[in-house]
């Protein structure tokens, strides 16, 4: 499959859940390689969680997991965790104790990922897994930043999450459907101005006016991505508390040496017809929006219209 893949120009992939295990898997039934709590293998119905503290642990890895995508020639993994073993695992010390150390063997895994396959791509999935952290995210590439994949709230946790980790490393999803109109497309596709672009959702069938939309925000996104990979963010906006039923607007302008990429986000209630950014820029090089929104620098300040509930508009400044 891998082979097939590289024959037709890409690159291959693969999706593990290396620290849990199903139901139907052998490891499943040994009980001394899984996490405890008080006595009791953890078990959420269908999953169990593999000791990332034992050295033998390591070893059926390093075989399954590492040796799979060595054998192969799989040059990306996505490396995910989609469940919770609750408060922490036994350790004499305490359940908390338990659990950090148990981080510190994943941590470990992904050392030796990276050592047996230096080229790799490793994708660090899972941010509610304890693993949106500085010493996770040294020696991984990038993290899917979040699960709400197709929520208004996207552009508001993506701009939080760069105070957490580079947006170089944030993968944020824009899922294009059918049924979305140019301005939700749009929205999507500048979400992604926040971090790095990803595309997903129902793209064969797009139209063609849809597609127009897709082109222009990749190509777009080509333009300034030197500045989301070494600028620096600034943060504006009025938000209400509510990040699920967001209302307001925000605005991240983020500047690398004499360029600037402004990124806007209208949410419900109540907007301004205009906003104000300061920014160090002379000129407007490219705009990007749905509803021709207008943008213009005056005395060292960037006037943005807005038009609409749920709208977005990215521009390019030098």
């Amino acid at each position: 499959t891998a082979d097939m893949i590289r024959a037709h120009g890409m690159k291959p992939g693969l999706w593990f859940e290396p620290e849990t295990c199903a139901a139907n898997a052998e490891i499943f039934r040994k009980e001394e390689m899984l996490l405890t709590r008080d006595g009791a293998v953890i078990d959420t119905d269908n999953r169990r969680f593999l000791d990332m503290r034992q050295e033998a642990v390591h070893a059926y890895l390093e075989e399954r997991v590492i040796g799979l995508l060595k054998r192969c020639g799989f040059e990306y993994t996505k490396i995910d965790y989609n469940d919770c073993i609750g408060v922490g695992c036994d350790d004499p010390d305490s359940l908390g104790e338990g659990l950090r150390q148990n981080m510190q063997g994943t941590l470990r895994f992904f050392r030796r990922l990276r050592e047996a396959i230096p080229g790799i791509t490793i994708e660090n999935c899972s941010s509610g897994g304890h693993r949106l952290e500085p010493s996770l995210m040294a020696v991984t590439d990038m993290a899917s930043f979040s699960d709400a994949h197709e929520c208004a709230e996207i552009p508001i946790i993506a701009a939080q999450l760069h105070r957490v980790i580079l947006p170089a490393q944030s993968q944020i999803w824009a899922v294009l459907q059918t049924a979305d109109s140019i301005r939700r497309i749009n929205y999507s596709l500048i979400n992604t101005f926040l971090g790095v672009m990803c595309i997903s959702g129902d793209v064969v069938h797009l139209s063609a006016e849809q597609w127009k939309k897709v082109d222009e925000g990749t190509d777009f996104y080509r333009q300034v991505r030197h500045i989301i990979r070494d600028g620096v963010s600034a943060f504006f906006g009025e938000l209400s508390e509510s990040w699920r039923h967001p209302e307001g607007w925000q605005a991240v302008v983020r500047t690398a040496g004499n360029e600037t990429l402004a990124v806007i986000h209208t949410f419900g209630g109540e907007i301004p017809e205009q906003i104000t950014l300061p920014v160090k820029a002379d000129r407007i090089l490219r705009v990007m929006s749905s509803e021709g929104n207008r943008m213009a620098l005056e005395g060292g300040e960037l006037k943005v219209e807005l038009k609409a509930p749920f709208e977005a508009i990215a521009g390019n400044l030098a």
